[in-house]
C-alpha cells in the first residue's frame, strides 16, 4: 500500500512519542525512520477566488496522485496546506514536515490564460531536481480539465522511476548491506539496473535478489523484482534454462499474492502471462495492473507496448502515446509502439524516425528495425551499415534472428515482413525455424 502520512494524535496504532507531538510537524515524522519523505507545499496564487480554488484542487490533486506509487511516501494534504501561507525557503518549510522533497509551485492568470510554474527541490541539498511551466487556455478548456491535466503531467513526469526523484532518493539512501534493504530500496536496486541492462548486472542483482527472499519471503516488493528479473532473463536471452518462465510465474503469483494492489507486482505477472504466450491471462492481468495507477508511465507503457505485440496496434499504441505525452522525459523504448504500427502499415520511413529515438545502447532492436526498414525501402548502403552495426554486437545473430524476433513477436504478424526486409539488407536467414539455433543475449557486458 502507498505511503500517506495524515496521523492522528488519537490512534492507539501511533508511537507514543508521535502522540505527544503537537500538531503535523517534524516532531511527529521523526519516528518515522528513514524515509523520504514528498510533500507538497501549498501552491501560490494571484488571490483570485477562482485560481486559489484552482491551486488548492492542483494541490490536493498531485499530493494523491504521488501517493499511489508505493515507492514514495507523501505528506498528506491536510498536513502541508497547514503550512499555507508561511514564509521561508524550501528546506525550512520542508524541515516542518518532515520532508526531504518538496514539489512547490505558482499560478499566475492573464486574460483567459493560467500559467502553472512548479519544481521539486531537495531541501537537504538546495538542488532544483526538475521544474516545469505549463500554460493554459481557459477558453478552450474547463478550469477542472485544465487542473486534472496538469496534476496529470506533474505526478507522471516527477514519479517515473526513470526520473530525477527515484535517482536522488536512491542516492540519499547510500551504500547498504543487502540484509538492510527496504522493500521500496529492493525496488530501486530494480530501476537502477534497468536503465542499462546487461548480462553481468542481471546475473548479479539476480543472485542478491534470491538471497533477500530466503531471508524474508512475506514481501510483495521482493518477489516482484524476482518475478521481473526471470522474465528478463527469458526476454533478453540471458543464461538461464527453459524454467526461466515458470520461476517468474511462480514468483509473480507470490507477489501478488501478498499484495493485490501492488502495481508492480501486477505488471511482473501481465509480462510473464505474454511471454508465456498465455494471451488469455495477459489481458485482464493488464487491465488490472494499468488501471492501479494510470499515471504510472513505466507501467502503463511496458504494458502498452506488449499491446502492441499482440497486434493490437492501435490500441497499444494510443497507450504508450498518452503515457509519452504525460511524461515529456519518458524512456526511450517507448518509441518502439509508435514504430511497430508504422511497421505495420508499411510506412518504414517513420519507423526509421521511431528507431533514432529509441536510443538504448547495446540493444540490438533499433539496429534489426534499420536494417529490416531500410531493406524494404531500397536504401541498400544504410542498410548494410544496420547490418554490420547488428553483427557487431552478435556475429551469429542470422542464426537466431528467427527465435529472438519471435520471443516478442509472437502474436504480432510482423515477424515475416522483419525477416523479409533483413533478407533484403543482405542478412542470410535460414527460412524455417528448424535449424534456427538457441536464443543468445545480444546485447553488451
Amino acid at each position: 500500500m502507498f505511503n500517506l502520512y495524515n496521523q492522528e494524535l488519537g490512534n492507539p496504532e501511533v508511537p507514543e512519542k508521535l502522540r505527544q507531538a503537537k500538531g503535523h510537524t517534524a516532531q511527529a515524522i521523526a519516528g518515522r525512520g528513514e524515509e523520504l519523505w514528498v510533500a507538497v507545499l501549498p501552491f501560490k496564487s494571484s488571490g483570485d477566488a477562482e485560481m486559489e480554488s484552482f491551486a488548492n484542487g492542483l494541490g490536493e490533486d498531485i499530493t494523491t496522485g504521488l501517493s499511489r506509487f508505493r515507492y514514495l511516501s507523501v505528506v498528506a494534504s491536510a498536513s502541508a496546506s497547514r503550512l499555507k501561507g508561511e514564509t521561508g525557503d524550501e528546506h525550512a518549510l520542508g524541515a516542518k514536515l518532515g520532508a526531504r522533497y518538496v514539489l512547490e509551485g505558482s499560478i499566475r492568470k492573464g486574460g483567459s490564460g493560467i500559467r502553472v510554474s512548479a519544481q521539486l527541490v531537495d531541501t537537504q541539498t538546495g538542488a532544483q531536481l526538475w521544474a516545469e511551466t505549463y500554460n493554459r487556455d481557459l477558453q478552450a478548456t474547463s478550469i477542472f480539465a485544465a487542473q486534472d491535466d496538469v496534476a496529470a503531467r506533474i505526478v507522471a513526469t516527477v514519479a517515473d522511476s526513470y526520473g530525477v526523484l527515484v535517482h536522488s532518493m536512491r542516492a540519499a539512501t547510500g551504500r547498504k548491506d543487502d540484509a538492510d534493504l527496504t522493500p521500496v530500496e529492493w525496488q530501486f536496486q530494480y530501476f537502477a539496473y534497468r536503465e542499462q541492462i546487461t548480462p553481468s548486472a542481471h546475473e548479479i542483482l539476480k543472485s542478491r535478489l534470491k538471497r533477500a527472499a530466503e531471508r524474508d519471503d512475506r514481501q510483495s516488493d521482493l518477489w516482484a523484482c524476482l518475478a521481473q528479473i526471470y522474465v528478463d532473463e527469458y526476454a533478453f536471452g540471458f543464461q538461464g534454462d527453459a524454467t526461466s518462465l515458470d520461476r517468474a510465474l511462480a514468483a509473480a503469483r507470490r507477489a501478488v499474492e501478498l499484495d493485490r494492489a501492488n502495481q508492480f507486482a501486477m505488471v511482473a505477472l501481465a509480462q510473464t502471462h505474454f511471454f508465456r504466450q498465455d494471451l488469455a491471462a495477459f489481458g485482464p492481468a493488464a487491465e488490472r495492473a494499468m488501471a492501479l495507477n494510470s499515471l504510472n508511465t513505466d507501467a502503463v507503457g511496458i504494458l502498452g507496448l506488449q499491446i502492441v505485440h499482440t497486434g493490437e496496434f492501435e490500441r497499444g499504441t494510443a497507450i504508450v502515446r498518452r503515457a509519452m505525452e504525460l511524461n515529456a522525459n519518458h524512456a526511450g523504448w517507448m518509441h518502439f509502439a509508435p514504430l511497430w504500427d508504422h511497421f505495420h502499415k508499411g510506412e518504414y520511413e517513420q519507423a526509421l524516425e521511431c528507431a533514432n529515438r529509441v536510443d538504448m545502447p547495446g540493444l540490438f532492436w533499433p539496429f534489426l528495425v534499420m536494417a529490416s526498414a531500410c531493406g524494404h525501402l531500397g536504401r541498400h548502403a544504410e542498410a548494410k551499415a544496420a547490418v554490420r552495426d547488428l553483427l557487431a554486437l552478435d556475429p551469429e545473430f542470422a542464426a537466431h534472428a528467427r527465435s529472438n524476433i519471435g520471443t516478442w513477436h509472437f502474436a504480432s504478424g510482423l515477424m515475416d515482413p522483419i525477416l523479409e526486409g533483413l533478407r533484403k539488407a543482405g542478412l542470410s536467414i535460414p527460412e524455417n525455424g528448424s535449424s534456427d539455433s538457441p536464443r543468445r543475449n545480444v546485447r553488451r557486458n
